[in-house]
């Protein structure tokens, strides 16, 4: 009975270790999400991990202030991110970790209509000069609530009016959803952004952590999950073993007692 004791109390430790760095295994396969919070006001989202800061490599620029969900450790200067629904890569110098999920990450019903004197072309790029090639979908005038993910330089498409696009996009209903650039000159009644004043502390190594763990871990989740029951499982045969025991020890002292 000592013995038996003295495993289950290292197969106790054993999982109180297990818990301790490596909780979200031992319930989930996924870990929770890690979040960077976006430094300056010139922080592009990237098509690719390159440092290409061309418009053919950038989706737009992001929200100083904001989240994105980090998915990986793509490379030496890039980290692979979520923003709101759109995945693409950041600098790794131009956001910094965080150690909580922020309430509000990412910018929040931001929306615009186009202007109602006339339609609008969304396209693939911020530019109308492949004008055919580019076009994505028609809105009508005075189309509302296309939902705003971020700016970014282009075409000047109207002389005087700037260059100026929106990412946007647009829902036209029955799970048909279309995103693209719009001419920003073309936009009215943008919901005005405002900084997200969230206080959270910063991580600066956690993401790095755990992307390593995961990486070369995957094949010990089972094992892990096993051990982490070891304890209950052994305190279980321990309780039968002695709970068979004691019948078996009353039945041997009631016939003992019946035959004197």
């Amino acid at each position: 009975m000592k013995k038996n004791l003295i495993l289950l109390l290292i197969f106790s430790i054993i999982t109180i270790m297990l818990n301790r760095y490596a909780p979200y295994l031992a319930v989930s396969y996924e870990p929770e999400p890690i979040f960077a919070r976006i430094k300056y006001n010139n922080v592009c989202l990237y098509k690719t991990p390159t440092d290409n800061s061309q418009n053919s490599n950038v989706y737009f620029l992001l929200e100083q202030s904001y989240f994105v969900q980090l998915l990986a450790d793509e490379n030496a200067d890039f980290y692979s991110a979520k923003y709101i629904d759109l995945e693409g890569f950041v600098k790794k110098n131009q956001v910094e970790t965080v150690t909580d999920a922020p309430n509000t990450p990412y910018l929040n019903d931001i929306t615009f209509n186009t202007t109602p004197s006339s339609s609008v072309i969304m396209r693939t790029e911020p530019t109308s000069i492949n004008a055919d090639a580019s076009a994505l979908k028609i809105l009508e005038p005075n189309s509302q609530g296309l939902m705003y993910y971020g700016k970014i330089s282009g075409e000047e498409a109207v002389l005087g009016l700037g260059n100026i696009w929106f990412y946007s996009r647009f829902d036209s209903g029955q799970n048909n959803t279309t995103f693209g650039y719009v001419y920003a000159p073309f936009t009215n009644n943008l919901t005005p952004i405002t900084p997200n004043i969230e206080v959270i502390n910063l991580g600066l190594t956690d993401f790095n952590q755990m992307n390593e763990f995961l990486e070369i871990q995957p094949k010990f989740r089972f094992l892990i999950i096993l051990l982490t029951a070891f304890p209950t499982i052994i305190a279980l045969l321990l309780f039968f073993k002695n709970s068979i025991k004691n019948k078996r020890n009353k039945k041997i002292v009631k016939r003992n007692y019946e035959d004197s």
